[in-house]
C-alpha cells in the first residue's frame, strides 16, 4: 500500500506541477489572493506545500480505488471456497 501511495503521489506531483508556472495567470491570481508576489521564495514555499497536499490527496484516492478494485476482484473467491464442516 505504501508503494502505491508513494508512486501515485510522485505521478500526481509531476502532473499537477506541470501546470504551475509563473506565466500562468491563475497562479498569479492565487498568489495575489494570499498577498504574495509570484517571484518570492515565500510564494515558492506556498506553491510547493499546496502541490504536496494536492498530490497526496490524489495518491490517497488512487490507493483507495486500488484497494476497492482488489476487494471486488477477490469477492467472488468467497463463493468458490469450500466450506469445512467441523
Amino acid at each position: 500500500m505504501a508503494t502505491v501511495l508513494t508512486r501515485h503521489a510522485e505521478i500526481a506531483w509531476h502532473n499537477v506541477g506541470s501546470h504551475i508556472a509563473l506565466y500562468n495567470p491563475q497562479v498569479a491570481i492565487y498568489l495575489r489572493g494570499l498577498g504574495l508576489h509570484p517571484g518570492t521564495p515565500e510564494a515558492a514555499r506556498v506553491l510547493a506545500a499546496e502541490l504536496t497536499r494536492q498530490s497526496q490527496m490524489i495518491a490517497f484516492l488512487d490507493a483507495y480505488t486500488f484497494v476497492a478494485v482488489a476487494f471486488a476482484a477477490m469477492l467472488p473467491l468467497v463463493f468458490v471456497m469450500k466450506h469445512r464442516a467441523g
